[in-house]
């Protein structure tokens, strides 16, 4: 099963359809939580692909069972938002590491993920403090969150 990268999606206007989305909750609490998922895609065979797009079901289904492993822990406190995001296939990342790994997620993932960012703090946040969290190809992201993401918008670094 090949993909073509026609299945971009990497503008925060996508964001704004909720099946990019994992999580987009309706506020309650005081504060929210970005939940960026861990990998959840992985195929070895050698046709595949080496990203995955958002809408591919093995990787929507691994993203719902991890969410409900990690981020439900953040639901009893706090707003917790999560998009969809491509994903780096698990053998592509394993095959990479250091410098290619960060290179391999600084496009497609990391493409999305702003995208998302800025659509969340344009229309979801409404000032609100956040926490951000993510394991594995998520935290890895999040790394390059911190790193540059925020460097490029301090004001909301600041909350």
């Amino acid at each position: 099963m090949g993909y073509s990268i026609e299945n971009i999606v990497g503008t925060p206007e996508e964001y704004a359809r909720a099946e990019n989305w994992l999580r987009q909750p309706e506020p309650v609490h005081e504060v929210d939580t970005l939940f960026i998922y861990p990998t959840v895609y992985g195929d070895p065979s050698p046709d595949a692909p080496a990203f995955v797009p958002i809408d591919d079901p093995k990787m929507a289904a691994g993203a719902e069972y991890i969410y409900g492993m990690q981020a439900t822990a953040y639901e009893k406190y706090t707003n917790v938002f999560a998009p969809r995001y491509r994903q780096a296939n698990l053998t592509t990342l394993d095959e990479a590491g250091g410098e290619m790994l960060e290179r391999a997620l600084l496009g497609l993932p990391r493409t999305d993920v702003y995208a998302a960012l800025d659509y969340y703090f344009e229309k979801c946040n409404n000032g609100r403090p956040f926490i951000i969290a993510g394991h594995s190809q998520g935290a890895a992201i999040l790394r390059l969150v911190l790193k540059k993401y925020f460097k490029e918008h301090p004001e909301y670094y600041e909350r």
